[in-house]
């Protein structure tokens, strides 16, 4: 235990900070507030943001209103930004975020909390009072819509014919069966009378202008937030086949079978798909996505004097897969590259929660390599969600090395038995090695540091 101890004070405090600061580094580089209030400009009443690539201008109305709406965990202060670049310029908003991610907001701006990422009563009346508010826009005025990873939970607006609870259901199982978002959001979309762009259908024939923050790999418009306010590319049918691919359908509430069989039938309107004249009016601007926070993460490493390796295929699918991929990506690394070099990688696993413990897909990545790295001296990890949650827990993620397994073990904890219940949370608290960051403003999925140092 001496040469554990020793390492834990020379190396691993040190390194701890400087992953932080990288971390840190590269949630700076995609915080939407910032973003706007830097870069936003009103010339001669025409809202400008020019940003990087495609530029939006939009002509702010002499005989229309200004509405701000929006929904996902970061946007208050997506929306704090927006404020501040329109100042008086706009009428009133409406926004949804999960509950405890509030912070000071213009008075005109209405804030809503509910559940994620299972929706509940919250979530339903937030949805609701959106829908409500939209009603009131006329074809002069308008809308800017601000969307941010976790709107599709946070807006719970049933079709006719399904209840709340028949959503939690759905949304349950899709959760456990290890679907990826795109997935998910496929079904949810046939499911709501908000989302797979039924907004820019209620709002149609207003300006609408879809300003978002990416939380799902390809930074689909369709896939973030469940893309209510773009067009749909996916079907009833397609629903109907990821779910009984998954071997879901049999076990779906009846209400929720009917509805899709019928909308496979032609008996239920479709989403509007792309050409649909509701998106006559609409623009639509990504201001940032996981890309954004890696590039930042990269060149502030580089400036450090650090070799930089970044994986190039994006984390996703099962987290054990994952992690396998990560520990060949070392191992090159380590025959091949000189030091100090710094292992990157971005994406969004998924997890079949089979325990009964807390959870969190990056803590779980993270055992799973302190396992795969037990013994080793020369590396220190951190696995994080840049929202500052992952999945149902405070923590943003935890930090790892080839002594994570002896501390464990030192104070009573087997890192198996975590791993089988989905506790690497209890785990990683015990230590002290979880990154808590709070609710960070952003949302551009998950990141991953390997460390070797000299």
């Amino acid at each position: 235990m001496l040469k554990s101890a020793r390492f834990w004070r020379s190396v691993l405090s040190p390194a701890r900070d400087w992953l932080t600061n990288l971390f840190q580094a590269g949630l700076a580089a995609v915080q939407p507030r910032t973003l706007l209030e830097q870069h936003t400009r009103i010339v001669e009443d025409r809202w400008c943001y020019p940003g990087q690539g495609l530029s939006i201008d939009v002509a702010l109305p002499a005989d229309g209103h200004v509405y701000i709406c929006g929904a996902g965990k970061a946007v208050v202060p997506f929306a704090v930004g927006l404020v501040h670049s329109l100042g008086d310029r706009f009428h009133q908003g409406l926004i949804v975020t999960k509950t405890g991610h509030t912070e000071p907001l213009d008075k005109r701006v209405r804030i809503l909390e509910a559940a994620h990422p299972v929706p509940d009563l919250s979530s339903e009346v937030a949805a609701t009072e959106l829908e409500r508010f939209l009603l009131q826009v006329t074809a002069n005025d308008v809308v800017f819509f601000l969307l941010t990873g976790g709107a599709s939970a946070l807006l719970a607006a049933p079709v006719p014919g399904i209840s709340l609870a028949d959503k939690q259901v759905v949304t349950r199982l899709l959760l456990a069966s290890g679907a990826n978002i795109h997935a998910i959001n496929s079904v949810r979309k046939h499911l709501s009378r908000l989302k797979g762009g039924n907004v820019a259908r209620l709002v149609s024939p207003a300006r609408l202008v879809t300003l978002a923050v990416s939380d799902v790999i390809g930074d689909d418009p369709d896939s973030i937030g469940s893309g209510p306010t773009v067009a749909d590319p996916t079907t009833y049918s397609q629903a109907v086949t990821i779910l009984r691919g998954r071997g879901l359908y049999e076990r779906l509430p009846s209400t929720v079978r009917v509805h899709l069989e019928h909308g496979e039938a032609g008996a239920r309107r479709e989403t509007p798909k792309p050409g649909d004249e509701c998106f006559l009016n609409a623009q639509y601007r990504l201001l940032a996505s996981l890309e954004d926070a890696l590039d930042a993460i990269e060149q502030r490493a580089r400036q450090d004097g650090v070799l930089v390796h970044r994986v190039t295929d994006p984390l996703q699918g099962d987290v054990g897969t994952c992690s396998t991929l990560l520990l060949q990506a070392l191992d090159d690394l380590a025959a091949h590259a000189s030091r100090p070099v710094l292992l990157l990688a971005g994406g969004e696993p998924t997890v079949e929660p089979k325990g009964s413990g807390k959870g969190g897909r990056m803590q779980h990545l993270a055992l799973l390599l302190a396992t795969a790295l037990e013994g080793r001296n020369d590396v220190v990890g951190l696995a994080a969600g840049t929202d500052g949650t992952d999945g149902p827990t405070d923590a943003a993620g935890s930090f790892f090395t080839g002594d994570t397994l002896a501390r464990a073990l030192a104070v009573g904890l087997d890192p198996e038995t975590c791993l089988r219940d989905f506790n690497a949370y209890a785990l990683f608290a015990a230590l002290g090695d979880h990154l808590m960051t709070g609710p960070t403003g952003t949302n551009v999925m998950d990141i991953v540091m390997i460390w070797m140092p000299e």
